[in-house]
Order: structure tokens, then C-alpha cells, then sequence
């Protein structure tokens, strides 16, 4: 899949700035105003965006996050 694991360890300890970083994929580095970092997997059903919580950072990892949203975007094209 193109465009996708965009980010790594280097860049994600770098962020500092509330918000939402793309790895690709639908899978997201979520940031918020207190500066806690979690994963976040975006998907789309009949055009209504939907938010997956994958873990925070500090419990979940680069590459776990990255294996959770493959699992949860072949969960969909399983559904589909």
C-alpha cells in the first residue's frame, strides 16, 4: 500500500505539538492538549468517519500499531 509507515521511533519521540501524525494506512499518532500520545486507526463506513483507539504510546509500539491496523483494515475488507 503506498504511503504507508511514513513515521518513525526518531519523529514520533519528536512530536511535541497536540494533534494527529500519519503513519499511512488510516493508522494515526494522536496527540492531545496534555501531550499524551496514543494510536488511532480512521475508517470510513457509508462516508462517516469512525476512530479506533489502538493503545497509548507508552503501551503499544510503532510496530504493534502498525500490525493492529492491518488487523483492523483487513477486519473491514472482511466485512465488506
Amino acid at each position: 500500500m503506498p504511503g504507508i509507515e511514513k513515521l518513525t521511533h526518531r519523529e514520533i519521540a519528536c512530536f511535541s505539538k497536540p494533534g494527529k501524525y500519519s503513519d499511512g494506512g488510516g493508522l494515526y499518532l494522536q496527540i492531545t492538549k496534555n501531550l499524551s500520545k496514543s494510536w488511532v486507526f480512521r475508517y470510513q463506513i457509508n462516508g462517516v468517519e469512525h476512530y479506533k483507539g489502538l493503545g497509548s504510546l507508552h503501551s503499544v509500539g510503532l510496530n504493534q500499531a502498525r500490525k493492529l491496523a492491518r488487523r483492523a483494515r483487513a477486519s473491514l475488507a472482511a466485512e465488506a
